[in-house]
This record gives structure tokens, C-alpha cells and sequence, in this order.
């Protein structure tokens, strides 16, 4: 069995929780989400080190991973909870 990378395993679990009609728009907007993370973060992350030294820096990534975190769990209960009451 060949390994599956993170990216994809992220993938299959949205689109295990949505409509069939709207999986191809959620895969699209996820990705760009993603996409314009992964520009802009480094960039962002840099000025903040400029301007107001690595400490206020590395506050700003924690804050942001704890939001996305709780986020997470909120929304994946959420899925979870109305994925039972189909059934």
C-alpha cells in the first residue's frame, strides 16, 4: 500500500462531509485557502519579525494554530453531529 500524503487525506475528509453537489466547489475553495496560506504566511511572518521582533512573531503563529485548532473541532463536530441525524 503506497503512503497517501497529508494533502490528500485532508481532501478525502472534506469531501466525505459534504453534499454530493457541492464537493467540487469546497475542494476549490479549500485548495485556494490553502494555496494563499502558504504565499502569504512566510511573507506575513516575516514583516512581523521585522517590525516587532520574533517573540510578537511566534505569538501571532500560535494564536492563529490555536484558532484554526478549535475551528477545526467545532466544525468537525458539527459535520459529525448532522452526519448521524441522516442516517
Amino acid at each position: 500500500m503506497t503512503p497517501v500524503s497529508p494533502s490528500r487525506r485532508r481532501m478525502k475528509v472534506l469531501t466525505e462531509r459534504l453534499p454530493s453537489g457541492f464537493r467540487g466547489r469546497a475542494a476549490g475553495v479549500y485548495r485556494l485557502i490553502v494555496d494563499v496560506g502558504i504565499i502569504m504566511g512566510p511573507a506575513l511572518i516575516g514583516l512581523w519579525i521585522e517590525r516587532w521582533g520574533f517573540q510578537m512573531a511566534a505569538g501571532a503563529v500560535a494564536i492563529v494554530l490555536v484558532t484554526s485548532i478549535c475551528l477545526s473541532g467545532v466544525f468537525i463536530r458539527s459535520a459529525c453531529g448532522q452526519r448521524r441525524q441522516e442516517r
